[in-house]
């Protein structure tokens, strides 16, 4: 591609011009800025908007109240323990976890493959 490039003059011409129209729309000329200058000016300003959102979330909207609370002291441990009182406080006897269930001493024969 390169070696066909640079063999015709007009071809090489438009080449270069189009790399320094590129160069030049990019960076910028002496009256005025580029897309680099440009895309710099967008985000400065984002930023000082996303700054100045971000101290005014900081900002308290209220002051804190300070509630007072009664010292009560310590409770006696009979008054912390619920006595298990209700319908049926105590747990039916016979429901629960078998520690020891009646298992098949043979296992189950293996089926054949077909």
């Amino acid at each position: 591609m390169y070696r066909h490039l640079f063999r015709n003059r007009w071809i090489a011409l438009g080449f270069v011009a189009l790399s320094a129209a590129s160069a030049a729309s990019l960076v910028g000329t002496e009256e005025g800025g580029g897309m680099i200058d440009e895309a710099t000016a967008q985000l400065n300003g984002q930023k000082a908007e996303f700054e100045q959102q971000a101290a005014d979330l900081a900002k308290p909207t209220r002051s804190h109240t300070v509630i007072e609370l009664d010292d009560s002291g310590f409770a006696e441990d009979d008054d912390l323990v619920d006595q298990g009182t209700g319908l049926e406080p105590e747990p039916d006897p016979g429901e629960g976890f078998d520690p020891a269930p009646m298992l098949d001493p043979v296992p189950a024969e293996p089926s054949p493959i077909e």
